[in-house]
């Protein structure tokens, strides 16, 4: 082969090994700006959801440990006419029908009444349409001093379904919100700061209280050391499902080893049994729960008390009663007994006034009180005497 022949051969060899080189560079390098592109628009996402909502991976550690012992299934305007309130927890009922108000735009704004009827918190909204939580107290038979909780911050939506725990310091209540969410409604709770008399910065409560879908409402009786949640996730548009639990503030993880796919399965409620893990605790608690479903039962019926006769015989329904005298006086006994319990919630309204008081406004509210201690203590004396008589009647009609 020639000399040129050779020159010839190689330098075309070494244009085609450059060629694809440069091709091979080239599918590489675009390769590597195609992941970084990729990558970029990951972080970004995960980025703008740690701004506008809570990363499940996150909190999911976090996850408290609630064990449910029942749930039901509502339509979503009943939910509170399945959580059995006892007296020491205050109820809730609608706007329109706590300040008689027949509006239907205000037919679903819900109202928190505490156990001695003299505060209250509910939604209500501007002329513009916000809405925001108020309070207001009871003064001389009117609600008055009404506040809008403003201390809560303005970030909230729709906010409603609030509740006051019976310590009165805990407040929770559910909304809308553009960051610090899991989407939907979720649920916040604030503690009230006793010197100030205003609230804590809200929090969100968390797994598995919230979800990605509408949390309505926590409710818990820490004196019977039940609670209840309303959510309407995994159920048809328009119903919500009212699940009971033990309140705890422990977490799943804590002491237990559960991997992270059954974790997220509690964070979910997927499956009630699967809570169970303590069925001495649920079997207790559904004893507990049955208790106060009872107690409601005979506080809402008239016909339904526990009178006691003599050492045998106890009276349950004015049925019982033997003398026409005797159920008589009963019926007095009751409207004198809810006379009194009246005067009780007056009597702690005025001390709770009065520690508040200024000086020169102490010395009204100190006869204030004195008088109505004095009316208390007669009805006391009423009641004994009552009560006696309605025995006489009956055990000598026996």
């Amino acid at each position: 082969m020639s000399r040129i022949n050779i020159k010839h051969i190689l330098f075309i060899l070494g244009l085609t090994i450059l060629s694809c080189g440069n091709i091979y560079a080239q599918k590489k390098h675009a390769k590597t700006a195609k992941n970084t592109v990729k990558t970029a628009q990951k972080n970004a996402a995960k980025a703008e959801a740690s701004v506008s909502s809570i990363v499940l991976e996150d909190v999911l550690p976090a996850t408290a440990k609630l064990i449910i012992i029942d749930s039901v299934v509502c339509d979503k305007n009943k939910i509170f006419d399945n959580i059995p309130l006892t007296k020491d927890c205050g109820r809730i009922t609608t706007y329109d029908k706590f300040f008689n108000n027949p509006s239907s735009a205000r037919s679903n704004y819900f109202v928190y009444i505490n156990d001695f009827e003299d505060k209250c918190f509910f939604k209500d909204s501007t002329a513009n349409g916000k809405s925001f939580l108020y309070t207001a107290e009871k003064l001389g038979g009117k609600w008055l001093n009404k506040r809008i909780l403003d201390e809560l911050g303005n970030e909230y939506e729709d906010i409603n379904y609030p509740y006051l725990m019976p310590d009165g310091v805990t407040l929770y209540f559910s909304a809308k919100n553009k960051s610090n969410t899991f989407g939907g409604r979720d649920i916040y709770m604030t503690r009230l700061n006793t010197d100030s008399m205003r609230f804590y910065k809200p929090e969100n409560i968390g797994l598995p209280y919230n979800s990605s879908a509408d949390d309505y409402c926590c409710i818990i009786d820490d004196i019977n050391s039940i609670g209840w949640i309303a959510t309407n996730r995994h159920q048809p548009n328009g119903k919500a499902c009212v699940y009971t639990f033990i309140p705890s503030d422990e977490r799943w993880l804590d002491g237990n080893n559960i991997t992270e796919r059954k974790l997220e399965s509690l964070a979910k409620i997927s499956s009630i049994r699967e809570t169970w893990v303590d069925k001495k605790a649920v079997e207790d608690a559904k004893n507990r729960l049955s208790h106060i479903k009872s107690m409601n039962t005979n506080a809402t019926n008239s016909d339904s008390f526990a009178f006691v006769i003599n050492d045998n015989t106890i009276y349950r329904h004015l049925s019982d009663f033997k003398s026409p005298t005797g159920k008589e006086l009963f019926t007095k006994l009751l409207a004198l007994q809810k006379d009194k319990n009246t005067e009780e919630k007056t009597l702690a309204l005025l001390r709770k006034q009065y520690s508040k008081a200024k000086a020169q406004e102490r010395k009204q509210l100190s006869g204030n009180i004195l008088k109505t201690e004095k009316d208390v203590l007669n009805k006391d004396n009423q009641i004994t005497a009552l009560e006696k008589k309605i025995r006489n009647a009956e055990n000598i009609k026996q």
